[in-house]
């Protein structure tokens, strides 16, 4: 890579426990931050985030695109953003019917649910599902 290029892009990682999710060369990149969204840009300062479930935006040289991210942790580091999600999906992955089809049966278990640690897990699960149905619609 020469080092226009490099210092015109930054190197964007997606990873989950089950692998890398996204990987490549963006010009820019939105991240959805405990703090709020923030757009990361080539040269940007050194920054160690949490990362809450949201919508990740980038513009690559092929064009732009979302995903959903799950909780985690992000890390920009010399023109390099490695995002660490419990879970994340691209755009493309998503179905907007199964999602809702999802969405549905999680609402109908939160409401007979009675246990305050199964009623949890039930609301970060909902609160995800929100996120990528958000993505899949492309909202």
């Amino acid at each position: 890579m020469s080092e226009e290029k490099a210092s015109s892009t930054l190197n964007l990682k997606v990873l989950t426990p089950d692998g890398p999710v996204l990987e490549g060369e963006v010009f820019e990149v939105t991240l959805p931050g405990s703090e709020g969204e923030m757009g990361i840009f080539p040269q940007h300062a050194a920054l160690l985030t949490k990362i809450v479930p949201g919508r990740l935006a980038y513009r690559a040289p092929d064009g732009a695109d979302t995903a959903a991210l799950g909780r985690g942790v992000a890390e920009v580091q010399n023109n390099e953003v490695r995002v660490l999600v419990n879970r994340a999906a691209l755009k493309e992955e998503l179905d907007v019917s199964e999602l809702e089809g999802r969405r549905k049966k999680i609402l109908e278990e939160i409401d007979r649910e009675t246990h305050e640690k199964k009623l949890e897990e039930l609301e970060e699960e909902l609160l995800l599902m929100d996120v990528q149905l958000e993505v899949a619609r492309g909202n």
